[in-house]
């Protein structure tokens, strides 16, 4: 069995095994950390998919989608939707699916490339309040990450700058950033753009 990831939890930290999980404590002196009994008999699919949401973990396991506490799992799709899901994952880019927290629309999306896609190209939405599912058609992504962003505003264009490069002291895109507006921003590797 393989370390995969870990991710704090409360005043602990839960290490992630391919088929299997356990609480890691600081405890100082010479051996630093302690470590529990195994919590649960599932891991992580691979690296990014577990993420924080309200306290708890959730977590893109081998054949499922869960939420936990550390002591009660629980699954967010239903049978129907996990079939679909790990029926269609393509298992030659496994080190590339992941999992985001989207705050804003209280939701989690589980990102995973298609059987044939190189990066996530479809995204699992659970709505955390209603428990809804559905899914999400995304370009080849590498990454998706929250980030402050304001699609409504407008900027400068290159061609509407009249200062040269070296004279020209403001922020590139200042003005699109909105502290208070924070949305989900994902990274195309192939086309070099953010989404």
């Amino acid at each position: 069995e393989r370390l995969i990831d870990c991710l704090p939890m409360g005043n602990r930290n839960i290490v992630y095994k391919n088929n299997s999980c356990y609480p890691m404590h600081f405890i100082g002196g010479q051996n630093v950390f302690s470590f529990g009994k195994k919590l649960f008999d599932f891991g992580m699919l691979s690296r990014r998919c577990a993420q924080n949401y309200n306290g708890l973990h959730v977590v893109a396991t081998s054949g499922d989608f869960l939420i936990h506490d550390g002591v009660t799992p629980r699954s967010l799709v239903t049978g129907k939707w996990r079939r679909r899901i790990f029926n269609n994952i393509d298992t030659d880019n496994a080190d590339r699916y992941f999992v985001v927290p989207h705050h804003n629309d209280n939701e989690v999306w589980f990102c995973f490339p298609e059987t044939g896609a190189s990066f996530p190209n479809v995204a699992v939405v659970v709505n955390m309040d209603t428990g809804s599912i559905g899914m999400r058609d995304l370009p080849e992504l590498s990454h998706i990450a929250i980030g402050p962003i304001d699609p409504g505003a407008t900027g400068d264009s290159w061609d509407s700058d009249s200062g040269s490069w070296d004279s020209d002291a403001t922020v590139w895109g200042a003005e699109a950033a909105n502290a208070a507006t924070r949305r989900l921003l994902g990274a195309d590797p192939a086309n070099t753009k953010l989404f």
